[in-house]
């Protein structure tokens, strides 16, 4: 006598059929997804007899075997007219200082100067402020006035006009935020590339 096995509990012919489907749809989704979001390849270019990379951190290059990286595509900057500064004018002296008002928007700019500038000068500079405002209570007070050869003063300055000037020891980075930001990176440029 033969003895009947009941049916397996819960294994009917939807769920056979559900979870091969399951799988098959989930496969094709996610190669859909792969084809429509895939990462943008990286552009490259030459600016100045040195490959540029850009990629989604911005454009980046090598000098010396060390990658350096910046905010913006150098061939933007190119219209960007700085005062003519070299390296050496700007890292000869003995103490150099950062100075802004606190509440101006040069956050960034301040940034892309530590970042970019201050390791090609290799000096230690000191934070300060060019107002005597909240924030300044225990921060030395810099201005263009304190500049000397000895003395270099770096002033960034929210402006509704941009420039970047170097008169009497004192560097002057002036516009709005952005702006700031985009002198910098092409001053950092101008000492690389020049």
């Amino acid at each position: 006598m033969k003895i009947r096995q009941p049916k397996e509990a819960g294994k009917s012919k939807f769920s056979r059929f559900f979870i091969p489907l399951f799988i098959l749809i989930t496969l094709i989704l996610s190669a859909f997804g792969i084809i429509v979001f895939k990462q943008p390849e990286s552009e490259t270019f030459e600016y100045k007899n040195n490959l540029f990379i850009q990629d989604t951190s911005g454009f980046s290059t090598r000098i010396n075997n060390q990658k350096i990286n910046f905010l913006y595509d150098p061939r933007t900057l190119e219209n960007l007219s700085i005062t003519p500064l070299t390296l050496t004018q700007l890292s000869y002296g003995s103490k150099f200082y950062l100075t802004a008002n606190p509440n101006e928007d040069v956050g960034l700019a301040l940034y892309e100067f530590n970042r970019l500038i201050v390791p090609l000068i290799n000096k230690r500079f000191v934070q300060a402020c060019s107002e005597d405002v909240a924030g300044c209570e225990n921060t030395v007070l810099k201005t263009c006035t304190d500049a000397t050869p000895e003395e270099k003063v770096v002033l960034f300055k929210e402006s509704n006009s941009s420039s970047l000037t170097y008169n009497l020891n004192c560097l002057i980075i002036q516009g709005s935020g952005e702006e700031m930001t985009k002198l910098t990176n092409k001053l950092a440029l101008n000492f690389l590339f020049n």
